[in-house]
């Protein structure tokens, strides 16, 4: 079993909140479109000649965040390809499904071709084994899955004999070798109008009388809900007091002497750059944690750009380990080189960004 998927996805930037529906408008090649089959279990809507394509639910809002495979442009041909992503909890979601699996279980393997279209945009593509089974809640009611089965998932390292074609934002071609198991795919689309975006707070708030009561009301010191900045066994610490946490801020922004890189940073890093960086990761922690809504959104939700291998899809959470990757990694001579460029950026991304009220 093997496919290369070229996907035009773009990641929605906020969660989706309109009723509207969405279903797949067009199909070519060796692609049939089909009401819900009463399953996509291995080897049970088998075909030669064609793969099978079909409405999942429409219109469901997402509890939780869901992690897929593809939300960017590009071929994918191999695993190392994939742009994993993140759709926000509250998004509103429509899903359609491919499957490709051929009759019997023996050689010789087949071969087949074609594309769905869908009426609104691809925010995410599951091609994975492990991303099929936790979107499976998507599924179409009345129809069974395959959720946990050994050989579901595309397989996209072992071989090169396949050619995948987007054509736009709203069209996936899948070209598809079928062996032993199933090819299947989850196309998950846009289902309406986005809800509002929760902007965080700045590090001063954090740093005042209203940031701190609001820490200590959550415990926000105790060793169990520590922050931790860095990397232990480079630069870092672990936040677990009230007065560490006003070293960092901006009351004092000087918390270099509490990570044991005091004169210890790589060439040319600012003693008062690699400061702020503490403070304005810590204030993103404090925001992902203590300000309602702000977890799990996205760069671009924020009106954010990407520094460094940040992209507007990023979400928070991982801007913020790109942070602490920086701050661990500026002791000289003690994992990777980092640049004053490179703190730069991110301090800009912080400071006039993410860590904003507006």
């Amino acid at each position: 079993m093997r496919t290369r998927l070229l996907a035009l996805a773009v990641i929605a930037a906020a969660a989706l909140t309109a009723s509207a529906s969405a279903t797949i408008v067009g199909t070519s090649g060796q692609m049939t479109l089909i009401a819900p089959p009463p399953s996509v279990e291995i080897n049970a809507l088998e075909s030669d000649t064609t793969m099978y394509a079909f409405d999942e639910q429409q219109g469901v809002t997402l509890a939780q965040p869901l992690n897929v495979d593809i939300t960017t442009p590009g071929t994918y041909d191999d695993t190392a390809d994939l742009t994993p992503g993140t759709i926000p909890a509250g998004t509103v979601v429509n899903s359609q499904f491919v499957n490709a699996d051929h009759v019997g279980t023996g050689a010789p393997p087949v071969v087949l071709d074609g594309t769905i279209t869908t009426d609104t945009d691809i925010i995410g593509i599951e091609v994975l084994q492990h991303g099929l089974n936790i979107s499976d809640f998507l599924g179409a009611p009345g129809t069974a899955y395959p959720t946990g089965d050994f050989g579901r998932g595309l397989n996209l390292d072992d071989q090169d004999d396949f050619v995948i074609e987007q054509i736009d934002k709203r069209t996936v071609e899948i070209h598809s070798q079928v062996r032993v198991h199933t090819d299947q795919v989850r196309i998950i689309t846009d289902g309406g109008q986005r809800p509002p975006v929760q902007h965080g707070k700045t590090q001063g708030f954090w740093g005042n009388k209203n940031g701190q009561a609001l820490l200590v009301a959550n415990d926000a010191f105790s060793a169990a809900k520590a922050v931790e900045l860095g990397i232990s066994g480079l630069c870092y610490v672990k936040v677990d007091s009230q007065a560490k946490s006003k070293q960092i801020l901006p009351s004092t922004k000087d918390g270099i002497g509490l990570t044991g890189c005091s004169g210890l940073l790589d060439s040319g890093i600012g003693t008062g750059s690699f400061n702020n960086l503490l403070s304005q990761t810590l204030a993103l922690s404090y925001n992902i944690l203590y300000k309602g809504g702000y977890a799990g959104q996205t760069l671009g939700s924020l009106g954010c750009a990407g520094v460094g291998p940040l992209t507007s899809s990023s979400t928070v959470e991982q801007a913020r380990d790109y942070a602490n990757y920086l701050i661990g990694n500026a002791k000289k001579n003690a994992g990777a080189v980092i640049t004053q460029s490179q703190i730069g950026d991110m301090n800009g991304l912080l400071g006039d960004c993410l860590n904003t009220e507006a």
